[in-house]
Formats: structure tokens, C-alpha cells, sequence
């Protein structure tokens, strides 16, 4: 396997293809129904990560000392002999419309900006030499964090479809925070399942699920 293969693009990108399929997606959507899922995405992700690279690349979780910042998803590589470093760091967010089995839809776009105010926050991390007690050695050049944002909308079967509107929300907000798709000028979410059909105690439901691997902008956008 060539090593360009390995690295936090191509892994994530293969991530988003591996959520397609119809098993995973079949296993997941009662699960959105169900929940915040952001800790379960990132299990997946750090298990896919694994097999994908036949164990060359490990990821860590939660990786950080007291007072330092705790980042999600971190990339070790290493091997016999050699020293095991960080090679890349990665925040998670799980942003969902309310209109889950347990909310409403008259507050679904409350969480949207400050969810994403949070991760521009923490996209903002200058990691020094040494965190969580391993040595950094960041393979990216200009990133120095990612940020790996997952989006779900649910609905009843029955009711007035908003899944346009409320991507296009969190579009919006993250273009406005300086966010951006990690090889495009502006946020972009790839999709994962759309409408996919389920029932629940009875009730038919359509769940969507998208993801995007995001960094910041070094600059703002020019005003039209």
C-alpha cells in the first residue's frame, strides 16, 4: 500500500464511501433516531482507520494532559524500533436537526453556531512538540488540526421535508466562521445515506447522514 494512501484526506474520503453502503447505513439510522452519535462516529471512523491501513496507521482518542486541549481523533504512526508520533490531529462534530424522535422542530438550528463556533475554536490549536505525552510531528503542512463534521436530519415519513434548508443552515454558519472544505474554498458536506427509510414503534421515519473533513480558512472571503 503506498503511503500517500494513508494519510487523514484519503483515509477520511474512503470514510465517507464506507458510510454509503448499504449494511452501514442499515446499522446507523436507527441509531440518529436514537441520539447524539458523535462518540459512535468516531469509533467507526478509528476502526476503519485500522483496517483500512492493515494496522499501519492507529488513532487514538482523547488525547491530551490536564490543561492541555483534548482533541478527538489523533493519527499515530510508528512501528518496531522506531518512535510512535502524532501525525495528525482531528476534532469531531455531530450537528442533528431537533426533529429527532425525542425533540422538536421549532429549535432545530439552535446548536448549529455555537457548535461550530466550538470547533473553529479548537481547529485553532497550535500543538506544540509534545502532546498527551507523545511527541507531535504533524505530516501536513498548512493544518495543523482537522475538523471531521458529521450532520444528520431525521423526519417523520409524514412531515414537510426542511433537509434543503437545514444543510444549507450549517453551510451558511460555517462559511461565516471561516470554515472550509479541506481542498475547496468554502464548507462542504458529502453525503452518506439520504432519505433512508425506517420504521420505529410503528412510525416511518427518512434519515440523512453526511460528513466532510473541514479545516480553517486562512483568509477570509472577499465581500462580493
Amino acid at each position: 500500500m503506498k503511503r500517500t494512501s494513508l494519510g487523514v484526506i484519503s483515509l477520511s474520503n474512503s470514510f465517507l464511501r464506507h458510510l454509503r453502503t448499504a449494511e452501514v447505513c442499515r446499522r446507523i439510522a436507527p441509531l440518529q433516531l436514537a441520539g447524539r452519535i458523535e462518540d459512535y462516529l468516531v469509533k467507526e471512523f478509528m476502526q476503519f482507520v485500522f483496517r483500512k491501513s492493515k494496522g499501519c496507521r492507529f488513532c487514538e482518542a482523547n488525547l491530551g494532559r490536564q490543561l492541555e486541549q483534548r482533541v478527538d481523533i489523533a493519527f499515530i504512526r510508528g512501528g518496531p524500533g522506531r518512535e510512535e508520533v502524532v501525525e495528525a490531529l482531528i476534532e469531531a462534530k455531530y450537528l442533528r436537526n431537533r426533529g429527532h424522535r425525542s425533540g422538536s422542530d421549532h429549535d432545530k438550528y439552535d446548536e448549529i453556531w455555537s457548535t461550530l463556533s466550538d470547533l473553529r475554536r479548537q481547529l485553532r490549536l497550535h500543538p506544540r512538540r509534545q502532546h498527551g505525552k507523545r511527541r507531535v510531528k504533524i505530516r501536513a503542512r498548512t493544518v495543523r488540526v482537522y475538523g471531521l463534521v458529521f450532520a444528520s436530519y431525521a423526519r417523520k415519513a409524514v412531515d414537510p421535508d426542511h433537509k434543503k434548508e437545514f444543510f444549507a443552515k450549517i453551510l451558511k454558519d460555517a462559511n461565516e466562521l471561516n470554515l472550509q472544505y479541506h481542498d475547496l474554498p468554502k464548507p462542504y458536506l458529502r453525503s452518506a445515506c439520504e432519505d433512508y427509510p425506517i420504521t420505529v414503534l410503528g412510525e416511518r421515519w427518512k434519515v440523512s447522514l453526511r460528513g466532510g473533513l473541514w479545516r480553517p480558512r486562512e483568509r477570509a472571503p472577499k465581500s462580493q
